[in-house]
């Protein structure tokens, strides 16, 4: 694994970015449906999306980070991001995407990956009010276990959330882009008015997104 991680094309990083950006999307959609706007049908429709798409995105990850000119990739990972979308319109976004926005707006952290950095300690911190939806999220990632407890396969999901952002690289923290905990206030206050957390399933206080952020730090 090392060997290709070390022949990165020249846009690699970028379509690693991308890739993760598009994986967290369909996550959040499996794992964050919105509270707010929408039936439960049209969230389901939603997260239904999920399983292929992350499909695309996981089969096409690596060729790209070795070929950032791979068409057939670049179709597929185009396929993965369409497929979030159309997700993310359905459920609408979170806190992931409300802590993110401040973080790309501040310290012009490219979006995908400031929501790999922040997305499973997200997830993590949902857990409460979606357990039953983050352990569907394994099965579509591809490390469910129908013999395991919902516990055990909400756990799985995030574990692979992390693994799949290592596998492409993407280990950076909050740190490297410059946020530091003197930037917590701020960033809590920008996501706390970013009118997607209205669809958060757990809405956070301010201390909450603080230490969602010494986490991903």
């Amino acid at each position: 694994m090392g060997a290709w991680l070390g022949v990165v094309a020249e846009f690699g990083g970028q379509f690693a970015g991308d890739g993760q950006g598009a994986a967290a999307g369909l996550v959040q959609v499996a794992a964050e449906p919105a509270l707010g706007g929408g039936d439960v049908d049209r969230r389901d429709d939603g997260a239904a999306e999920v399983a292929d798409g992350g499909r695309d995105a996981d089969e096409s990850r690596f060729e790209l980070l070795i070929d950032g000119g791979d068409l057939e990739a670049r179709t597929r990972m185009l396929l993965a991001s369409h497929m979030a979308g159309i997700g993310m319109g359905t459920t609408g976004l979170g806190i992931c995407h409300g802590i993110g926005h401040p973080l790309g707006g501040r310290f012009d952290i490219a979006h995908g990956v400031a929501l790999t950095m922040l997305l499973p300690h997200v997830l993590r911190f949902n857990l409460p009010v979606r357990l039953d939806r983050t352990a569907q999220a394994a099965f579509a990632l591809g490390v469910g276990d129908t013999g395991k407890s919902t516990e055990w396969n909400a756990d799985a999901a995030i574990d692979a959330v992390h693994r799949l952002a290592a596998e492409v690289g993407l280990t950076g923290r909050l740190g490297d882009h410059g946020v530091s905990e003197d930037d917590f206030d701020q960033l809590a206050e920008d996501a706390l008015d970013d009118e997607v957390m209205a669809n958060t399933p757990r809405r956070p206080t301010a201390d909450q997104i603080r230490t969602i952020l010494a986490a991903a730090s």
